[in-house]
């Protein structure tokens, strides 16, 4: 649903798969998703004063905004950590995310291998809304 030839918020799709398990990770409300690319970065000083940079590729790293609606999100992060701390493995993620282009065709994006956690487990103030904040990291 691109508007007037530009990408819009609602044009984004994602898919969430706990590795471990196989389960599809549904969350209430999701508010907002940002995608960050991680490098390495390289600097060289040789003596001749002509100094380099480089930026290695090194995985992704995401930010999602979920409202809350219920206690599932937490509920998913307790349960994961009681898991582990039992003997378990620790969780792994594979996220899709599908973009609706404004011509019309789709850009699709695979995040493997993620690890998330639960950055921000709401604040709680009179009348406000309650947003939740996990950040991941992904191959």
């Amino acid at each position: 649903m691109p508007a007037a030839g530009f990408t819009v918020g609602r044009d984004i799709k994602l898919v969430l798969v706990d590795q471990t398990t196989g389960a599809v990770v549904s969350w209430p409300v999701l508010a907002k998703v940002d995608f960050r690319q991680m490098t390495k970065q390289l600097e060289w000083k040789p003596l001749n004063g002509n100094i380099a940079f480089a930026d290695l590729p090194g995985g992704w790293e995401a930010s999602f905004e979920i409202e809350r609606t219920d206690g599932s999100v937490q509920d998913y992060f307790v349960i994961n950590e009681a898991s582990y701390l039992s003997g378990g493995p620790a969780s792994q993620f594979y996220l899709q995310e599908t973009i609706t282009n404004p011509g019309g065709g789709a850009s699709q994006y695979r995040y493997i291998n993620g690890a998330m956690k639960l950055t921000n487990a709401g604040s709680f103030q009179m009348d406000d809304k309650v947003t939740l904040k996990v950040d991941g990291r992904s191959e």
